[in-house]
């Protein structure tokens, strides 16, 4: 009988990601506040907009939209020279005194979709239009603006990316980040991250799957975009934030095989690959997950699943067993990399099934993972129930 794997998505899945839309929020208005603003409107509405456009992570979301602002300003008042520095630019709208522009982040999602590359992370790929002028540039009253390098171009970067120090303060809390960037920090907050995660996962299926897992009746593996810390790694990089493993504790599931944005980095590193280009929601990235439930080593499975992709080695892959795979996402993106990774696995001679199932509300995101061929719920604890009622 084939064995059953377990790909759980975290933010939308496994919680509800409260503490990363307080921070978006907090972030983008400690700006704001700064340039003598209002507050800006953040909210739900706002991120299933970017989601719909596969674009999911505040690591992007917020910049862009702070670039948003700054173009609609522009507009407002085209005589206006702003800084190439983000505080200065700030500052100086400060003494200006502007309105607030009226600013609709739909249409930046729209915009900024339309210009995603593989392998390129939607900040960088907006930079990108932006900088070449393309005809459909999502920022065209800052064309080619230094402001917009400063705040797009070093997204995961927390030494490069003012936008990202801050918002790291307000996940982590200002204890926290001191500890684990070595950095300071410009505000006093407590971690919004611990205040306002909420688990999505029922308790006592959070123990079910536990139990089994143990007994390895069951596969699971954490697969996500979220920083993710390495016990064998001390450095002082966003890549490597214990947000993901954060928040598998919320749930009751600490300790379960974990593929973040800290492994894909430490990838990145062994292999000179670029860390855009691996994570999630890359091909390799997605063997990696698979192989990593099973095995339970995510470096290695990741190492293999890279040696897979670009020297055809696949001896890692050819010794799993037959396996029903399983994964649950609130957005499409991972999905179709996830199907063909369980083709690959199919042709190598390993038996496997495959099986998507979309947690979601909204009809945007229900759309978007229907298109993608995902069975939709509204709670992950029912799709998780009908998955052991199929077996």
């Amino acid at each position: 009988m084939s064995q059953l794997v377990l790909l759980l998505d975290i933010d939308g899945v496994l919680v509800n990601p409260g503490g990363y839309r307080k921070a978006a929020h907090a972030t983008l208005n400690w700006f704001t506040k700064r340039m003598g603003l209002e507050t800006i409107s953040y909210d739900e509405r706002t991120l299933s907009q970017f989601e719909a456009h596969n674009i999911s992570s505040e690591f992007d979301i917020v910049p862009l939209c702070l670039v948003e602002i700054f173009d609609r300003i522009q507009a407002q008042y085209p005589e206006l020279n702003i800084s190439g520095d983000l505080y200065q630019a700030c500052d100086q709208l400060c003494g200006l005194n502007p309105e607030c522009p009226p600013v609709d982040f739909s249409q930046t999602a729209k915009r900024v979709g339309r210009v995603l590359k593989p392998g390129c992370f939607p900040s960088k790929a907006a930079l990108q239009a932006n900088q070449t002028g393309m005809m459909n540039m999502p920022f065209r009253h800052l064309p080619s603006h230094p402001l917009l390098d400063k705040i797009l171009s070093h997204t995961r970067n927390i030494n490069l990316s003012p936008v990202t120090q801050i918002f790291q303060q307000n996940v982590l809390g200002s204890k926290l980040y001191k500890s684990v960037y070595r950095l300071p920090a410009k505000i006093k907050t407590i971690s919004l991250l611990k205040a306002f995660d909420q688990p999505m996962l029922d308790r006592e299926l959070a123990k079910k799957l536990m139990k089994d897992w143990v007994l390895n009746k069951i596969h699971l593996v954490a697969y996500t975009g979220r920083p993710s810390a390495l016990s064998d790694v001390n450095e002082p990089l966003l890549s490597y934030s214990p947000e993901a493993d954060l928040a598998l504790k919320t749930v009751d599931l600490g300790g379960i095989p974990l593929v973040g944005f800290g492994h894909t980095y430490r990838l990145a590193k062994l292999t000179n690959g670029k860390p855009d280009q691996l994570g999630k929601p890359s091909l390799i990235s997605a063997l990696g997950a698979i192989g990593a439930a099973v095995t339970k080593d995510s470096i290695e499975a990741l190492l293999a699943a890279e040696r897979w992709i670009n020297r055809g080695e696949n001896n890692f892959f050819r010794q799993l067993p037959p396996m029903d795979i399983h994964i649950f996402e609130d957005t499409a993106a991972s999905i179709p990399s996830t199907k063909q990774a369980a083709s690959m696995l199919n042709d190598i001679g390993v038996p496997t099934s495959f099986h998507a199932w979309g947690i979601a509300r909204t009809e945007t995101k229900m759309d978007a993972l229907k298109s993608a061929g995902a069975e939709i719920w509204d709670d992950i604890n029912a799709g998780i129930r009908a998955v052991f009622d199929t077996r």
